[in-house]
């Protein structure tokens, strides 16, 4: 992540800038791209897993996705 929004889901939830993700819930992440289609499919209020790399060391940790969704761009091909 290169920037965590102040009071935002992933802030809450303990994720970093510079965290690396990996996963969301099962999906692997390659692309941030991926990250955002998972979260646009499964919709706002509910709660997804994030594995991330932090310096070097894997952490998973529980995000609440808020209705903050529909205020982002839909990504294509969704």
């Amino acid at each position: 992540m290169l920037r965590v929004t102040q009071d935002g889901p992933a802030e809450a939830a303990g994720i970093q800038p510079g965290d690396r993700i990996l996963r969301i819930d099962d999906a692997e992440v390659a692309a941030l791209e991926t990250l955002w289609k998972t979260l646009w499919r499964n919709g706002a209020e509910r709660d997804v897993r994030l594995t991330i790399r932090r310096d070097g060391e894997v952490q998973t940790f529980t995000v609440h996705a808020t209705d903050r969704m529909k205020t982002l761009r839909r990504p294509q091909g969704i």
